[in-house]
């Protein structure tokens, strides 16, 4: 999984909530400032991933933007205004949190280690019962 954040005007955020993750700041964009695409594999778990994205305006009009990309495929983007030319939504002037977005993440599940011993073994006995079964019959 990749993100990026970009057209930030005050301060734009990306947060992770799973499983290991309660509420885990992942990313964050100042003023004007784009973060290129960073990898935020390491904060997703298997199971439902709650990412919130936020911008925090501390006055004037403010703007987002961010890029959310799973196998460098886009599943969630947005984008409001431009930096020092246009705000959102009318260049509005609220001060505050202005924006929250939350997309759920939910990777392929994986088999826990257990599952698979469970599975090699469940293959193995029933391979050794019809390898029984066969010698019975010859005998």
């Amino acid at each position: 999984y990749t993100l990026r954040l970009f057209n930030a005007d005050d301060l734009v955020s990306a947060y992770v909530a799973n499983s290991e993750h309660p509420d885990q700041l992942m990313l964050q964009a100042r003023l004007g400032e784009d973060t290129g695409f960073v990898d935020i594999s390491k904060f997703i778990r298997p199971g439902l991933n709650n990412i919130t994205f936020t911008d925090f305006n501390a006055g004037g009009v403010w703007t987002y933007g961010f890029d959310l990309k799973a196998d460098g495929v886009t599943i969630d983007a947005g984008v409001c205004g431009v930096v020092g030319v246009s705000g959102c939504r009318d260049n509005d002037m609220t001060v505050g949190l202005v924006f929250s977005q939350d997309p759920g993440v939910k990777p392929p599940a994986v088999p826990e280690p257990t599952t698979w011993a469970l599975l090699v073994g469940g293959f193995g006995g029933a391979g050794a019962m019809l390898r029984r079964r066969r010698a019975a019959q010859a005998a």
